[in-house]
């Protein structure tokens, strides 16, 4: 062999070199761009899980809401001094859980349909929605309670109806 052939083979297998470099990179960005792909698709399903979670709380406070709504008027408390400013924080409670299931319906169908979103705005989606589903569990054992103390209130009197107090 020739120096000459010497240094047109180590130009050959720099080339050679090069390319498998090249592919490797290619490859290894492939990978990457499919891993982003995987863990934007795997936070999605959780989100999706956590929409779900939320949405059965929700369902739950409201379901009890509507008890404790029934209670007070079968027993005819609801104008109690005592009952009233609980049934009126039911009520705004209840309005504000409706409202979130109606997001939540639309966000499940927006991540159902859209493909689009990246990344970040699912962590601040699941994020929103963590902490929102804290709160609606703090609601839910707050109804819990009222629902109780509502069961064992004695419905009033004839007197306390008429307004009478005591005799």
């Amino acid at each position: 062999m020739t120096p000459n052939d010497i240094s047109l083979l180590a130009v050959a297998v720099s080339l050679l070199s090069v390319l498998f470099a090249e592919r490797s990179l290619r490859e290894a960005k492939e990978a990457r761009s499919e891993i982003r792909k995987h863990k934007r698709l795997n936070r999605m399903t959780e989100l999706s899980a956590l929409l779900s979670d939320v949405l059965v709380i929700a369902l739950q406070l409201r379901y009890l809401a509507t008890e404790c709504f029934s209670l007070a008027n079968d027993k005819d408390l609801a104008s109690r001094d005592d009952v009233a400013p609980r049934l009126k924080t039911l009520t705004d409670k209840t309005s504000a859980v409706n409202a979130t299931i109606g997001k939540i319906k639309e966000l499940k169908q927006k991540l159902n349909s859209d493909l689009t979103i990246d990344l970040q705005q699912i962590e601040e989606m699941f994020s929103a929605f963590y902490e929102k589903m804290k709160l609606l569990e703090n609601d839910l054992e707050t109804c819990r309670r009222d629902h109780e103390w509502l069961k064992g209130l004695p419905a009033p009197s004839v007197y306390e109806k008429r307004g009478v107090l005591s005799i």
